[in-house]
């Protein structure tokens, strides 16, 4: 195995003598996407970080999964010290990188002064994952206590702990079973009928809220790791949170994801609600549906007041004439993969704000009367359930 492109020491930012101190490292297998409160390995790597913490050992651990991501939140929520491991992308400089590696501490809520951030080089181009296994093997390795909390049977961390060079440092004390919850998803309502209550003229645009895996846009870390360890059994980041979080901020946050030149904007559809729910389909790659029955509803005549725009759609060649405001509008259709064209997409810039006292304009769409009940509590715009 290749070794971890580790960063000359220049480039590390924080406490450089922290990896000079008894170190420890929380971990586990890869779990569910969509994790809650009331999981064993949650509650176990919270306790086993506290242990760290309590014994003045410095944390070692990593960004890029929930399972590393959570005993960083823990330590710092301990005033524990940390090492974090992050991925840069090769060839920034010195003054690039502080930065973003300053970045981390605030993202994750921690404090300057007791955190060491490393970062390893990534190539440009080269998925971060690649190199998930070398990172481990970095951790561990400089780690003088190892606890591991759920590892999967067979799996490359359970591999790697049982090789003779980590015998003696392996600490089973918080130790569960693996079994990674799995998430419930809301069942697409019955198109005919929502078409039956719903059905004629449709103003309007939709943006379809959903669960996401991640902090919300303009959410930081720590606060996304605080709700989740809360949570009980019910994920926090839910498309129904989401759809909750857009009414009480008056808010709908452009996302740079999956963007033209990676600006941040906001999607709706044009499509009704019972043509809709056809495309809320499992979704394999993202292991997750395309769309979930939540949805924000601007009327048409007010979105284009505002400057949202129907998308365009087109050969790759065609994009290439246009104009920077121009490709924000456009997408590339090809004869092969998902029907984008299909979605009668529209866009606007940046983020899009709502009126703080409510207005005609706007409308919200959940699947049943119980969850419309529980937003109109907080919500100023009419609530609409689909069935």
């Amino acid at each position: 195995m290749s070794s971890l492109p580790v960063a000359p020491m220049e480039f590390w930012y924080g406490e450089k003598t922290l990896l000079t101190w008894p170190t420890a490292s929380v971990f586990s297998s890869r779990q569910g996407k969509y994790p809650v409160g009331s999981e064993e390995w949650v509650k176990a790597t919270l306790e086993a970080c506290a242990d760290v913490a309590r014994k003045d050992h410095v944390l070692l651990t990593s960004v890029g999964m929930h399972t590393w991501e959570l005993a960083a939140w823990a330590a710092g929520e301990t005033l524990g010290q940390v090492v974090l491991l992050v991925p840069l992308e090769e060839g920034l400089s010195v003054a690039r990188a502080h930065p973003i590696l300053q970045q981390y501490i605030s993202d994750f809520g921690l404090t300057q002064s007791t955190v060491l951030v490393v970062p390893w080089f990534v190539k440009r181009g080269q998925s971060v994952k690649e190199s998930w296994k070398q990172r481990d093997r970095w951790l561990l390795e400089r780690a003088k206590r190892l606890l591991p909390i759920s590892i999967r049977p067979g799996g490359s961390l359970e591999t790697l702990i049982g090789e003779p060079e980590f015998e003696g440092k392996v600490e089973r004390t918080w130790a569960v079973n693996h079994s990674p919850a799995t998430k419930k998803w809301p069942t697409p309502p019955d198109p005919e009928a929502v078409e039956a209550k719903l059905g004629g003229d449709w103003p309007w645009l939709v943006h379809w809220t959903r669960s996401t895996p991640d902090p919300w846009p303009g959410e930081a870390t720590h606060e996304f790791y605080s709700a989740l360890v809360q949570s009980g059994r019910d994920y926090p980041r839910d498309a129904f949170a989401t759809l909750t979080r857009i009414v009480t901020e008056r808010r709908l946050r452009g996302t740079r994801w999956r963007m033209p030149m990676a600006q941040p904007l906001v999607s709706f559809t044009s499509l009704p609600p019972w043509e809709m729910v056809h495309r809320m389909t499992w979704r394999k790659r993202y292991a997750r549906p395309a769309f979930e029955p939540y949805g924000v509803a601007v009327h048409r005549d007010a979105l284009s007041q505002f400057g949202g725009r129907s998308v365009r759609y087109g050969a790759a060649e065609e994009r290439v004439s246009l104009s920077a405001l121009d490709r924000l509008f456009f997408q590339v259709q090809s004869d092969v993969g998902a029907d984008w064209q299909g979605e009668q997409e529209w866009r606007i810039r940046g983020d899009l704000e709502l009126p703080p006292q409510g207005s005609d304009q706007v409308k919200l769409l959940v699947p049943s009367e119980s969850e419309a009940e529980r937003l109109r509590t907080v919500s100023p715009f009419e609530v609409v359930s689909l069935l």
